[in-house]
């Protein structure tokens, strides 16, 4: 066989299985195959290739990456993202790939293993058959994370393989599905083991058995008066819950699903196209899109930082909360950990945790022992990369600490505070060599009550070069972010949520408190500000707002004078039940909550813009991507200074657009909505 020669891909004749041509995506200086231009131009290449050979018995798409088969869009391409001529390119040249691989004259398999995602598992879903080996292949599509949907004809497929129904809801999650729950979608046709692929794919094009595709309730759900009826009460109930501007891909895909669900295969992609070009050009979209590449870049530049010596020993001073987290992050990373505390029993369950953790990971035998031996050393043991401080937060507790951690590790151990209040000069600025100081701001995540996705890395004035290196080195090494900020109260991440914790205090009133709480859902925040407050500490926020010389709103100091915390005392702006909030629910289409969202996330963009001038951090991405990672600021925005720089000051914006007047808009607001029908 002639073969046009091919970078991303291989093309060879299998013999073994009578005649079977065999693609292998393979693309190049990359640990996984990711959908660009440049494979699918491959591809194409592959296939005219074959379609000048002698025919075969049947065609083959594998992967030669151990991380699996095929992925979404490159971040090459997201980077590009604002290049229309590209992505139309993208779009047309990727959906006639699928087209003609959907045609092909002769049986096609496609076989998935390790990561199947977004575009990868479109292209498979273009075969006839696909195989599944076991064990650790996932399929998903995370486009909706990025603002986009499927764009190689996956919605149109993918409601044939499962039903127009699943296929949606499939869409809408995002997640990742294991091999039970894609064989009971119907995902798959053949389950077998890597060893067994060989003879699964021979068997497959020998039978050539009936294709995947929906019946029973799928098929029922999918119907188009099912389809009508249904989207009519999403609309009655989730109507004005978060803004549009939030979730552009959710509302295409619903515009697919029950506007051209009832025509052809082919209509339905072509419609398909035509909404994910629109979805490329989206403003929300492209937000997401670069704070996705700004944060893969910046775990990038960390992971690969040159720290010497790279740190894998760490000992830890506090098992409180904060610090009990950390340390088993870090055991879980694979990091040696000891620790310390003045009270016993808190050390003892903490050292048990991660005990129970080395035996999951390693099982019993002689690196379990080495791992728990390393754990009972303590400071006496080897020593240590790094030393953590994690006590309480108390100027004078902290001082003490870290003075006595001086004196006991050698001169060129970093020591790290993780105070989150205090100036981490002043405590550097207490110790013989302050250069050996830094701020590693952990936060614990409110919603998963785990370490955050991003850490910051406080370089105080003393802080040298190497120590700040060992810092950024460790965050990359458990696998979150290390922005790199410069020594001011509240660092940045604090900083940002304080104004906009004040103006939701500002403005409470009991009766109002879910109302306020739902505006900032409804902008997008990950949190309102009175549930966040609360959740943070109520006494905390009012030591941060003393810190950073603001004035505290009447109703955060009578909560405060009066023992109210918030989730620790079971009172504040709202009543918890330990970390569960017991108040009510939004009262739905509150009139009130499109109006007051800006007004909450205002001060953010506000404040972010005095952090650039101040100059916290070293750019305006940077800063953007610690608003979003570590604020919680809304990703579709792009951050609190991209989200200026498009909408302008709050003052200066013009009236919000009038309210759709179409007739069904006007009866959908009549209906009652879930809440109000129980």
């Amino acid at each position: 066989m002639t073969t046009t020669p091919l970078t991303h891909c291989r093309l060879q004749r299998d013999d073994s299985q009578g005649e079977v041509d065999r693609i292998t995506l393979d693309v190049a200086d990359a640990g996984a195959n990711p959908m660009s231009l440049e494979l699918i131009e491959d591809l194409h290449r592959a296939l005219d290739t074959l379609a000048h050979a002698p025919p075969a018995r049947g065609l083959v798409l594998d992967s030669a990456k151990a991380a699996g088969f095929a992925v979404g869009l490159s971040r090459d391409t997201l980077a590009r993202i604002e290049e229309g001529g590209h992505m139309r390119a993208l779009i047309e040249r990727g959906q006639a790939l699928t087209a003609r691989l959907a045609a092909w004259p002769v049986p096609t398999v496609a076989v998935l293993h390790g990561g199947c995602q977004g575009g990868g598992l479109e292209l498979a879903l273009a075969a006839d058959y696909r195989v599944a080996a076991e064990p650790g292949t996932v399929l998903s599509f995370p486009e909706i994370h990025l603002g986009m949907h499927p764009y190689l004809g996956g919605t149109a497929r993918l409601g044939d393989t499962i039903g127009l129904t699943p296929a949606l809801r499939l869409l809408l999650s995002g997640h990742n599905v294991g091999l039970d729950e894609a064989e009971r979608l119907g995902l798959f046709d053949v389950r077998a083991a890597r060893a067994d692929v060989d003879h699964a794919i021979h068997d497959l094009l020998t039978r050539q058995p009936r294709r995947c595709g929906p019946h029973g309730w799928r098929r029922l759900v999918s119907l188009a008066p099912v389809r009508w009826t249904m989207e009519l009460v999403r609309r009655a109930d989730d109507r004005e819950r978060v803004i549009p501007a939030a979730h552009p891909a959710s509302t295409a895909l619903y515009q697919l699903w029950w506007r051209h669900g009832s025509e052809s295969t082919e209509r339905r992609i072509g419609a398909e196209a035509r909404s994910a070009l629109r979805l490329f050009g989206h403003p929300s979209t492209r937000n997401l899109a670069r704070i996705f590449v700004l944060r893969e870049n910046l775990r990038d530049e960390a992971r690969f930082a040159a720290a010497d010596p790279f740190p894998d020993r760490v000992h830890m001073v506090g098992c409180g909360e904060i610090g009990s987290e950390i340390a088993t992050v870090l055991a879980s990373a694979g990091i040696a950990v000891s620790v310390e505390d003045q009270d016993e029993s808190r050390q003892a369950q903490l050292r048990d945790r991660i005990d129970a953790l080395y035996r999951v990971e390693l099982g019993d035998g002689e690196e379990l022992e080495a791992r728990r031996a390393q754990l009972d050393d303590g400071p006496d043991g080897a020593a240590p990369d790094i030393v953590i401080e994690a006590v309480v937060e108390d100027r004078a507790t902290k001082e003490g600490v870290l003075q006595e951690l001086a004196a006991r590790f050698e001169e060129t151990t970093p020591i790290a505070t993780t105070t989150s209040t205090l100036p981490v000069s002043e405590l550097a600025a207490e110790l013989p060599r302050p250069e050996r100081c830094l701020g590693l701001h952990f936060q614990i995540s409110m919603t998963s009550r785990a370490l955050a996705p991003l850490t910051e890395v406080v370089q105080a004035r003393q802080t040298d070069a190497a120590t700040l290196e060992r810092g950024r080195a460790l965050v990359a090494a458990i696998d979150r972010l290390p922005l790199v900020v410069r020594d001011s109260p509240g660092f940045l991440v604090n900083r940002l949520l304080l104004p906009y914790l004040l103006a939701g205090a500002e403005r409470y009133a009991r009766p109002q408190r879910e109302v306020i709480d739902g505006a900032g859902h409804y902008m997008g925040m990950a949190a309102g500000p009175l549930e966040l407050a609360d959740w943070i500490g109520l006494d905390r926020c009012t030591a941060l707002a003393q810190h950073a010389g603001l004035e505290l709103p009447p109703s955060l100091q009578w909560l405060v004078d009066a023992g109210h915390y918030g989730c620790r005392s079971g009172q504040g702006f709202h009543d918890w039940r330990g970390y569960r909030r017991v108040t009510a629910a939004l009262p739905p289409r509150h009139e009130r909550i499109d109006r007051l969202g800006p007004e909450l996330i205002e001060p953010i963009a506000e404040e972010a813009a005095r952090c650039r001038e101040e100059g916290l951090v070293a750019s305006d991405d940077l800063l953007d991507l610690g608003a979003v990672a570590g604020a919680g600021f809304p990703a579709y925005t792009g951050g609190p200074l991209q989200y200026r720089a498009q909408h302008g000051p709050l003052a200066q914006r013009g009236r919000r657009e009038e309210r759709d007047t179409r007739w069904w808009r006007r009866l959908l607001d009549r209906m009652p909505s879930r809440q109000q029908r129980e």
